[in-house]
């Protein structure tokens, strides 16, 4: 239970503190430009923790077997509904203080 506590804790301070960051880090970059950088960020820390899952053999490659049809929709729903809100949040935060 208080590992628990702690995970939410921890999401509630960096959801928090998010807009913030976007907003300071935007300040430079256009919409487009920051979720660019932003997820070329994301795929290379994304890249060193797959490589250390793998390393680890804490990844178990079986699971992409079993992923159907209906959840790749989903996965590329959920990519989607990111990509959309993250161009309009900082399109948001920018324009209008």
């Amino acid at each position: 239970m208080k590992g628990k506590l702690v995970f939410v804790l921890l999401m509630i301070l960096i959801w928090g503190f998010n807009p913030l960051i976007k907003k300071k880090a935007s300040q430079n970059l256009g919409p487009n430009e920051y979720m660019i950088v932003n997820h070329l960020l994301i795929t290379l820390f994304l890249t060193f923790y797959s490589g250390y899952l793998i390393y680890n053999k804490r990844y178990n490659f079986d699971c992409i077997k079993n992923i159907d049809g209906t959840c790749i929709s989903y996965c590329i729903l959920g990519a989607l509904a990111t990509v959309i809100s993250t161009i309009s949040f900082v399109y948001i935060i920018k324009n209008y203080n």
